[in-house]
Order: structure tokens, then C-alpha cells, then sequence
């Protein structure tokens, strides 16, 4: 697995645990984070 940013880096700064219906209603800026995930399967 490789994981690469550009100038946008991961940041927790008070961070507490919180329901999954909770979070999942989550939206804006600070709130969530959006990835995207590839692969590239080779060598069968």
C-alpha cells in the first residue's frame, strides 16, 4: 500500500470518539476527509 499527499496533510487536533450515525452525517470543511482508492493488479 502507498499512500501520497500533495500540499493537503492529515490533521487530529481534539479529537473524540464519536457515534457512526454521528459521523457519518458529517459534511464541510474539517469534517470529513475524502480519499480515493486504485488498483493496479499485476504478475497473474
Amino acid at each position: 500500500m502507498t499512500y501520497t499527499e500533495a500540499d493537503n496533510k492529515i490533521s487530529i487536533t481534539n479529537a473524540m470518539p464519536i457515534e457512526d450515525t454521528v459521523g457519518k452525517a458529517l459534511t464541510g470543511t474539517d469534517q470529513v476527509f475524502d480519499f480515493t482508492v486504485e488498483t493496479n493488479i499485476t504478475g497473474k
